[in-house]
């Protein structure tokens, strides 16, 4: 942007003087003489002098590192220079075009302010441009500044055509308008420059040293104008106000100050361009501070990172390795017995090329070395002293360097790896290391980090995850057992009951027979009435096992379900029967009415275990949390179109019920989250208040059934939702069925330790159609279990 600024102020600077070569009119051009002569001849020696010494640095060839390459802001101090020379040798050397104003009588020198216009525009923008980068929206403000200073400028050059003092003042008044901006922009850079911190990176900086030398040389540009323009003032009022001959209106005294101050000026502006190259446009500098940056950097990073840093690089007879100085960690070295800050240093290592095998590749030099003085291990120097080449420590980094090396042989991988290294201390000590390594041809870098904590952590973990496990699986199993030992206890009660009902019933029987006929009647009728209770107190009992029987099942599908592994059975279920199962009282007592549909329900294909389950938790949880001895209703819908089963559990709002109404869905949603109470009452007993875990399970169960579960918290009531798919059983369904009949050679041979279960099983081989002296069910003592073997042999 700076070059093409240039290229533009010096085309316009062609332009205006071909123009004024052009344009202006014979009589108004001659030749200069003495003073007026000679000060633009001693300023463009001035000059050239100044522009000589601005090119040296940049002339240098001697030496690349002494020469540096010119940026665009020195380009256009080259194009500012050499219009400013051209000028001056004009005036000494050519004809000039001079005009007197005629308002003020002051000679106006063309060709000097075809030299300012563009100069003005360009100075301005090179002093703006500077932090540019820094700038959002900097490119509209800098070329409106640069403008500004160039149509000020401008109007020097239409004052000599100004015809009367009106237009004179007009364009004078413009003039000082459009210059003033300056005067802001310069007051902004200091403003912007106060507020940037200094900073410690390059970057930062740099960002610093853009707004300071943006101000500084915006401020000489000001200073510059300024001087310039009191020049002009000062000249026009001697001439408005002296006579003609007095000596402060000498014509010769405009040349003089503004060759002299314009020779001052532009050698003060060079200095100031060539500092901001050096500081801030020379790309050769940049990249030196941001590599000097980079050393300090990598100098702190390599002496205190404690991972320890590999570089290895492998020629064709011998591999060179460096590691960092935290190597002395990584090696189990004894911080007391390092001597020196040599000791303390990275290690590096000169050893043959043969990594593969299960030899060491051979160690010719090893030496501590310094991270600012790598010199070769030849060559000891104070930051430089030899190692013992069969060294503990360098028998470990050999094998580290050497497993790094195999790793990279054998993958073709060309992004960085991962791996495990294992190796003794010093000490005895196992370190357990992880080693990131980047592969570059024939060279890696390694970032090898003690992971031993970590390791002994995750082996602990894992130990204490197996312990955890383990007593699980021992708890499931012991659980398992337990349950298996109640239901074969109910089922036994339950054959029990059954068995006492036959004989109470026969012996009943008897009695009626023997007692009616030598009794009389009213002891008759007390026995009889003694006879039915104890048969109802039988039933009773019998009830009781039925539903803890049922119960127990109830928990082991739950287990089952919060393990994912429960697969739903669905069968032929009376959806009133499954209901009225579920809980004592359903549709009998008041307190819990069942709501049917008035339209008749049919048989529906469910699980009726999950089905339970459901309901007996939902009437479970409205008598716990609802309104104390309130009415629970069940309402039940079946859509037959969509083939859809609802049930509704509805109970009177309890304590607390207007926090959850507040509360709205995310009450809803977290009633069926795992471990989640919404009715935590200090006053209520553990007894009553649950783990937080059934809707969880309840929504499992309903999800096993291919449904969802909800709940709506209403002013005056809670409904729970039950929905699922139900295919109900058609006509003549429910009644197929193919017979099969068993082989009559067909043996059934069952074993159990139970003796409820071996009469179960006797009942399932009766059903199956095997024959009496075809089943043999064992299990009574271990002589039976110990003649299971002879039995299937001799079949």
């Amino acid at each position: 942007r700076i070059v093409s600024a240039a290229i533009w102020a010096f085309a316009m600077w062609v332009i205006l003087l071909s123009s004024v070569y052009t344009l202006v009119p014979d009589r108004h051009w001659s030749i200069l003489e003495g003073a007026e002569r000679e000060m633009p001849f001693m300023a463009s020696v001035a000059l050239i002098a100044f522009l000589f010494i601005f090119c040296v640095p940049f002339l240098n060839f001697a030496s690349k590192t002494g020469r540096t390459r010119p940026s665009g802001i020195v380009l256009a101090g080259f194009v500012v220079i050499a219009i400013s020379i051209c000028t001056n040798l004009l005036f000494a050397f050519a004809p000039t075009a001079v005009m007197v104003d005629p308002v003020t009588g002051v000679k106006c020198f063309l060709i000097r302010w075809c030299a300012w216009i563009p100069l003005a525009g360009l100075m301005t923008y090179m002093s703006e441009a500077i932090d540019m980068p820094e700038q959002k929206h900097g490119v509209s403000t800098e070329v409106v500044s640069s403008f500004s200073q160039l149509i000020a400028a401008t109007c020097g050059l239409v004052f000599p055509f100004c015809p009367d003092i009106r237009a004179w003042g007009a364009v004078c008044t413009f003039a000082v308008v459009t210059y003033q901006n300056i005067l802001h922009r310069t007051k902004r850079k200091y403003d912007l420059l106060t507020a940037e911190r200094k900073g410690v990176t390059v970057l930062e900086k740099e960002r610093y040293h853009r707004r300071y030398y943006a101000y500084h040389l915006l401020k000489l540009c000001s200073i510059i104008w300024t001087v310039l323009v009191v020049i002009f003032f000062v000249n026009v009022t001697l001439h408005l106000h002296l006579p003609e001959g007095h000596a402060l209106r000498n014509e010769s005294f405009s040349m003089f100050f503004d060759t002299s101050f314009d020779v001052l000026a532009k050698g003060l502006y060079l200095k100031i361009i060539l500092d901001v190259h050096k500081t801030v446009f020379d790309s050769d500098a940049r990249v030196e501070r941001q590599f000097k940056e980079l050393r300090k950097l990598m100098k702190v990073l390599w002496d205190s990172t404690t991972d320890v840093i590999i570089i290895s690089v492998r020629g064709r007879e011998r591999a060179s390795s460096v590691l960092s100085p935290s190597h002395q960690n990584l090696f189990g070295v004894d911080p007391a017995s390092i001597e020196s800050e040599v000791d303390a240093s990275g290690m590096l290592l000169q050893t043959s090329t043969n990594f593969s095998g299960s030899s060491a590749p051979e160690v010719f030099d090893s030496s501590y070395i310094d991270s600012h003085h790598m010199q070769p291990a030849e060559h000891p120097t104070e930051h430089n002293a030899p190692i013992e080449r069969d060294s503990r420590k360098v028998k470990l980094a050999v094998d580290l360097i050497q497993s790094c090396w195999e790793n990279l042989d054998d993958t073709d991988q060309k992004d960085s790896i991962l791996i495990l290294h294992d190796f003794a201390k010093q000490s005895g000590e196992i370190c357990s290391c992880e080693i990131k390594l980047s592969r570059r041809p024939d060279s890696y870098v390694a970032i090898v980090r003690d992971v031993t904590e970590r390791v002994k952590r995750f082996k602990a973990e894992q130990r204490a995850t197996a312990e955890a496990s383990a007593r699980q699986r021992d708890a499931q199993s012991v659980n398992r057992f337990t349950r298996h030992e109640v239901k074969n206890g109910l089922l036994s009660g339950i054959e029990l009951c059954d068995r006492l009902q036959r004989s109470f019933q026969t012996a009943s029987n008897n009695v009626d027979q023997t007692v009616s006929q030598t009794l009389e009647k009213e002891k008759y009728k007390v026995i009889e009435s003694e006879m039915i209770r104890t048969a109802g107190m039988i039933g009773q009992v019998d009830q009781v096992l039925h539903e803890i029987l049922d119960t127990v099942l109830a928990e082991a599908m739950a287990r089952d379900v919060i393990y994912e592994i429960y697969k739903p059975s669905p069968k032929k279920v009376d959806l009133v029967d499954a209901l009225r199962s579920s809980c004592g009282g359903i549709g009998i007592e008041p307190r819990f009415p069942l709501v049917l549909p008035s339209e008749e329900l049919p048989n529906l294909m469910l699980d009726s275990q999950l089905l339970r389950y459901i309901h007996r938790n939902a009437i479970s949880n409205a008598s716990k949390y609802g309104k104390v001895g309130g009415t629970i209703s069940t309402h039940v819908c079946y859509n037959v179109r969509l083939e859809e089963l609802k049930v509704e559990v509805v109970n009177e709002s309890g304590d607390g019920h207007e926090k959850l109404v507040a509360m709205g869905q995310k009450a809803s949603a977290a009633v069926f989250q795992q471990s989640t109470r919404l009715h935590d009452d200090p006053d209520v007993g553990d007894d009553v208040l649950s783990s937080g875990d059934g809707a969880w399970i309840m929504q499992k169960c309903a999800k096993n059934m291919g449904g969802f579960c909800s709940i709506l918290f209403k002013p005056e009531k809670t409904k729970f939702i039950f929905q699922c798919r139900a295919a109900p059983v058609r006509e003549g369904e429910a009644g197929k069925s193919s017979v099969f009949e068993l082989p009559s050679n067909t043996w059934g041979i069952g074993i159990d330790d139970s003796w409820i279960q071996r009469k179960l099983l006797l009942r399932i081989f009766s059903n199956a159609g095997i024959q009496h002296n075809r089943k043999k069910v064992l299990g009574r003592n271990t002589e039976e279990l110990d003649s299971v073997g002879l039995l299937i042999g001799a079949l």
